[in-house]
């Protein structure tokens, strides 16, 4: 299913589907109990056409998917969870569906092989990046659950990442949790300071506010 997203190992993404051609694909992998794929749009549109997708996707496992009403062009929600990465060596257009074989992606030894140092680090930004967000939106602080599997923490963190979708896909494509976290690490690096920045001028703003010095001033990082 090409989607303008990146759907990550490990990771909830919810789906609203309305197209006749995604509710028979979603009907089918209900009755069977199988997954779907989710790969990037690279050409063409989301909607009404043919969209030709990146090489490497997101098999998505249905967790929960809204009952069929009688109509069959009614919207159903749908929440899936990334599985294992797939490579596609061929696509077939069967009905407006795109079907392919595919390489599921498994992660080697090798790939997996990353030092304690770097996994803390990442684990360390990330819980800060997230404190950041919830202070930016007023949301409850809390300690984020963050696993210690170097694989499953690299797709957490890309996750949390909000990077163009092509910094997304190129992240979904590297073979080794180390590298894939070295890159990361640049990533949020950069966002986490934007995001501080942000925050520090809006808690200005609000001091501000609170001690009468005027009214209410636009932000930007621009």
């Amino acid at each position: 299913m090409p989607l303008h997203a990146v759907l990550f190992p490990g990771m909830p993404m919810p789906l609203s589907i309305v197209e006749d051609r995604y509710l028979r694909m979603l009907d089918e992998c209900v009755a069977s109990d199988a997954p779907f794929g989710v790969a990037l749009i690279a050409t063409g549109p989301e909607v009404g056409g043919i969209a030709q997708p990146h090489q490497v996707g997101t098999l998505a496992k249905i967790v929960h998917a809204s009952d069929a009403e009688d109509d069959p062009r009614e919207e159903r929600q749908v929440l899936v969870v990334g599985r294992d990465r797939f490579r596609i060596r061929r696509i077939v257009e069967d009905e407006g569906l795109l079907r392919a074989n595919v390489d599921v992606l498994r992660a080697s030894d090798d790939d997996l092989r990353v030092s304690s140092e770097l996994c803390s680090e990442l684990a360390e930004m990330l819980q800060r990046h997230v404190m950041t967000v919830l202070r930016l939106i007023g949301g409850p602080e809390g300690e984020l659950r963050i696993p210690e599997d170097p694989e499953r923490l690299s797709f957490m963190v890309a996750a949390h990442i909000t990077s163009s979708l092509q910094d997304r896909q190129a992240l979904l494509e590297i073979p080794g949790s180390a590298q894939r976290l070295m890159r990361e690490r640049e990533l949020l690096a950069k966002e986490s300071e934007q995001y501080r920045l942000l925050l520090a001028s809006l808690e200005q703003v609000r001091r501000t506010q609170g001690s009468g010095g005027g009214g209410p001033r636009r932000l930007s990082l621009n």
